[in-house]
């Protein structure tokens, strides 16, 4: 999935009518309120049809998602989102996706390279 960045994880369901419960791997979980959809790693797409927030936690209604259980089969799946949703970022923003890989150094010494972003 070369043209997606990973935008959070499915933990849990909520409610009886098909509602995930997302952890926002973003810092600003509103950014979900701009996606139409979102994508599993197998290239699944599924339309957005509610955005909620609870306790840190993006409340997602995934048209085709309608029961508990259909939510429950949904546990643990990462969601994609196109890259090129985020091609307008502001100065100074940058995706933890764009950051990881880079060298580390300064004038004189390379120290490595960045291998995670922890926040």
């Amino acid at each position: 999935m070369d043209n997606y960045i990973e935008v959070g994880q499915i933990v849990n369901t909520h409610g009886l009518k098909g509602e995930v419960k997302v952890n926002p791997w973003t810092d600003f979980p509103e950014v979900f309120e701009a996606f139409d959809c979102v994508f599993k790693n197998d290239g699944t797409k599924y339309n957005i049809d509610g955005i909620k927030y609870q306790k840190g936690c993006v409340l997602l209604k995934l048209r085709g998602i309608d029961s508990i259980d259909g939510a429950e089969r949904m546990r643990n799946i990462v969601l994609y989102v196109q890259r090129e949703l985020f091609d307008s970022l502001p100065e100074d923003t940058y995706l933890v996706a764009d950051i990881v890989g880079l060298a580390v150094k300064d004038e004189k010494v390379e120290y490595g390279t960045v291998a995670d972003v922890i926040t």
